[in-house]
C-alpha cells in the first residue's frame, strides 16, 4: 500500500453558473428567432435567416461556456490515499471517479497535479511544494502512469486541418438551408399550413444538427496509452498496438499557427515495423489544457515506449496454452498456481518469476494473462488487488478482461477472455 499524501492546496474546478444561463440564454434565442421568422412572414425567405442565426447562437454559447467558466479555489491541507482526494477531511474526490493524472509546470508557480475523468474532462488540481510532492500525490493515488493508462480524445487528423474545419461549419448550414427550404415549399405546395410548415422545419433543422454532433463524436480518435501498447478508437473501429510494434514515433514539423501560440508541432505519427503510419493530431487536447507549446502526449506515448525497450520480457513455456481449449489452459494454470503437481504442464512455478512477468509490460500478452491465472490461485495475500490494479495500466482490452476475471475469481468470465487472448485485434 502506497504512503498517503499530506500537503497542497486544492483548486477545483467548477463550471460558472451565471456563464451557463447565458449560454443556454443565446441559444433559446436563436431558437426564437427561427420560430418567429417561420410564423411571422413565412418560412421561404428566413429559413436561412433563422438557422444561421441559431447557428451562430449555438457558437456563442460554446464559446461563453469554454472560456468564461472560471474554477473555483479553495485551499486547505489535502491529503491522497487509496480513497480519493480530501481537502480539510473532506472528500472532494473518490478514487473511482479519477482516471489519470499528471504533472504540470505552470510558468511562476510551484508544480501542479492535474486530475481528469473518463473523458479527459478537468476535475481538479492541486498545486504541491516540488516535483517530489506531486511525484509523491500520484503513487498515493495510483494515478501515476505506471499505474494506469492514459486516455485521451483527440480530433481526427483529417478532421483537425483549419480549412476542413470551416467547411464543415459552413456546410450544416448550407445544406440544412437547402434542405429546410424544399421541404416547406414541398408542404405548401401540397396544401400544408403555416404550423405543419413550420414544425416540419424546425424538425429538420433538429435532425440535421444532432446528426451532425453525432459524426463529430463518432470521428474522435480515443487514444489509451498504457504500459504494453496503445488502442486506438476511431469511426467506431478498435485497434490495439502492441509497443513491440512500433518501430519510432515521429512528431510533425513545426508551422505557424497564431502570434499568441507561435510555431508548434500540432501532432505526431506512430511509425510501424510494418512501414505503416498512423496520424495523431494533438494540438486540440494540448490546447484544452493550457499545454500548446508542451506536446504531453508525445511525451507521454514515448516514454512508454522507451520503458518498454529497456530489456526484453521474459518467458515460461509452461504458460503457453498450445493446443489445449480455454478450459483446460485456465485449470492447468490454476494448478501452476496453487503448486499441483498433476504432470508438467501444471507444475509449480516460483511466485517471484510469476509476478515479474505480469508486472512487466515486455512480457507476451498471452504469459501475462496466463501468470494473473496462476497468481490468482495461489493464494498469495492481496494478490487480486494488485492484479486488478495492473488491469488499469494495460491498454489492450483482452488482456484487461483477463485481469479483472482473474482477480474477480470468476471461472467462466475466466474462460472466454482467455479463449479471446488469441484472438487478432480489429485493424483500423
Amino acid at each position: 500500500m502506497n504512503e498517503p499524501f499530506v500537503n497542497g492546496r486544492c483548486i477545483i474546478f467548477r463550471t460558472n453558473r451565471r456563464a451557463l444561463m447565458v449560454a443556454l440564454a443565446v441559444v433559446a434565442a436563436g431558437v426564437l428567432c427561427l420560430v418567429a421568422a417561420t410564423t411571422s412572414v413565412g418560412p421561404q425567405p428566413f429559413v436561412t435567416i433563422g438557422m444561421a442565426m441559431t447557428g451562430l447562437g449555438l457558437l456563442a454559447a460554446n464559446a461563453i461556456v469554454r472560456f468564461f467558466t472560471w474554477p473555483a479555489q479553495a485551499s486547505g491541507e489535502v491529503r491522497a490515499d487509496g480513497r480519493g482526494i480530501e481537502l480539510d477531511g473532506a472528500l472532494v474526490l473518490p478514487r473511482e471517479r479519477a482516471a489519470r493524472g499528471f504533472m504540470r509546470s505552470v510558468a511562476g508557480q510551484s508544480p501542479r497535479v492535474r486530475i481528469v475523468g473518463p473523458h479527459d474532462e478537468i476535475l481538479l488540481e492541486i498545486e504541491t511544494p516540488n516535483r517530489k510532492a506531486a511525484r509523491a500525490l500520484l503513487r498515493a493515488t495510483d494515478l501515476d502512469t505506471e499505474a494506469v493508462v492514459a486516455r485521451f480524445t483527440l480530433t481526427h487528423h483529417v478532421l483537425g486541418k483549419t480549412w476542413t474545419v470551416i467547411g464543415l461549419s459552413w456546410l450544416p448550414m448550407i445544406v440544412g438551408g437547402s434542405v429546410m427550404f424544399g421541404v416547406s415549399t414541398v408542404i405548401e405546395h401540397l396544401g400544408g399550413s403555416e404550423v405543419v410548415t413550420m414544425t416540419a422545419s424546425i424538425a429538420t433543422l433538429v435532425t440535421l444538427a444532432l446528426g451532425a454532433l453525432l459524426l463529430y463524436r463518432w470521428s474522435r480518435v480515443q487514444l489509451v496509452i498504457g504500459r504494453d501498447g496503445v488502442h486506438l478508437k476511431s469511426f467506431g473501429r478498435r485497434r490495439y498496438i502492441a509497443h513491440g510494434q512500433i518501430e519510432r514515433l515521429r512528431r510533425w514539423p513545426q508551422k505557424e499557427n497564431s502570434r499568441s501560440t507561435g510555431a508548434m508541432s500540432e501532432g505526431f505519427n506512430l511509425v510501424l515495423r510494418s512501414g505503416e503510419t498512423i496520424a495523431l493530431r494533438t494540438l486540440a487536447q494540448r490546447l484544452r489544457h493550457g499545454e500548446a507549446q508542451k506536446d504531453f502526449i508525445f511525451r507521454e506515448a514515448q516514454a512508454a515506449l522507451a520503458d518498454h525497450r529497456k530489456t526484453e520480457g521474459t518467458r515460461l513455456s509452461t504458460l503457453d496454452r498450445g493446443d489445449r481449449t480455454a478450459a483446460d489452459w485456465v485449470r492447468d494454470l490454476r494448478g501452476i498456481g496453487g503448486g499441483a503437481q498433476a504432470g508438467h504442464r501444471s507444475a509449480a512455478a516460483p511466485l517471484d518469476d510469476l509476478w515479474t512477468m505480469l508486472e512487466d509490460p515486455r512480457t507476451e500478452v498471452e504469459q501475462r494473462a496466463a501468470s494473473a491465472v496462476a497468481l490468482a490461485a495461489s493464494g498469495h495475500a492481496n494478490a487480486g488487488q494488485r492484479i486488478r490494479l495492473l488491469s488499469r495500466a494495460t491498454a489492450n482490452p483482452a488482456l484487461q478482461s483477463a485481469f479483472e476475471a482473474a482477480a474477480d475469481d470468476d471461472i467462466e468470465r475466466l474462460e472466454e477472455a482467455m479463449a479471446a487472448i488469441d484472438e487478432p485485434s480489429e485493424s483500423a
